[in-house]
């Protein structure tokens, strides 16, 4: 698999159309809904929260990512 900055690019613009229709998501339900590996999805998360786009917490029920 090639991973360049196009494709993160893609792969994250995919993450935030998904993350406009609900509040928050677990990796897992972006991993399925968005059907990218993990790979794939962890740099579009990384290059998102990077850009200030979105944000990482935890509580309770685990790790979560949310628009900022």
């Amino acid at each position: 698999m090639t991973i360049n900055i196009k494709t993160i690019k893609l792969n994250a613009n995919k993450v935030i159309r998904k993350m406009q229709q609900m509040q928050r998501y677990s990796f897992d339900e972006l991993q399925h809904f968005t059907a990218l590996n993990p790979t794939e999805l962890c740099l579009a998360l990384m290059s998102l929260i990077q850009e200030g786009i979105i944000k990482q917490n935890k509580d309770e029920l685990g790790v979560y990512y949310a628009l900022h």
